[in-house]
């Protein structure tokens, strides 16, 4: 006869359709361990009797134990332990954006050194695919949006410049040139 954790005591009362009368789900997860808790009864016979699976039964029953009525009560999923922390997903990104000859090997490598991590190569693949890294520019810079004006040397010192329709703004750029003021970009 196999061990059993707990006394077997005969239940008191049956349970054939208690489902029907809660309002709560930890009214569920306790009725399906009670016998097992409190009477002794082996996990498979009440997964039997219950359609639940005997592993489940006995995983609660065990934390039951642990912990208590607190343990019938859901809380909220734990962060998962093998999950990518952002800081290295963001270093990931930068790193292929600004190095893009680089293999996922030596970017797990580096993230290595910095971080004192190593993902999988198959993990940076999947960062690089789900975080592509954003385009840079020839002098390194990232792209962004210029106006006109900027383009053209700087704002121009007349307020009025600011609310010019185009061809006051293209007389103002022909201006700068003539000017000497060149384009930077």
């Amino acid at each position: 006869m196999p061990y059993r954790k707990r006394l077997h005591i005969a239940p008191t009362e049956d349970w054939s359709q208690p489902r029907l009368q809660f309002t709560w789900p930890e009214q569920v997860s306790s009725e399906l361990i009670r016998p097992v808790v409190l009477f002794g009864s082996s996990p498979a016979e009440r997964a039997k009797q219950t359609g639940v699976p005997e592993r489940t039964l006995r995983r609660k029953a065990d934390r039951f134990d642990a912990e208590g009525m607190a343990s019938l009560f859901q809380t909220g999923s734990p962060p998962a332990p093998r999950a990518l922390p952002p800081a290295v997903r963001r270093a990931i990104a930068e790193l292929k954006a600004e190095y893009p000859a680089f293999r996922p090997h030596a970017l797990a490598r580096i993230c290595y050194a910095r971080f004192g991590r190593r993902p999988s190569p198959h993990t940076v693949k999947r960062v690089l695919t789900e975080e592509p890294p954003r385009p840079r520019s020839r002098d390194g810079t990232r792209p962004t949006l210029r106006s006109p004006m900027l383009l053209s040397g700087g704002w121009p010192p007349s307020a009025s410049m600011r609310t010019a329709g185009p061809s006051e703004v293209s007389r103002a750029m022909g201006s700068r040139e003539r000017s000497g003021c060149t384009a930077s970009t």
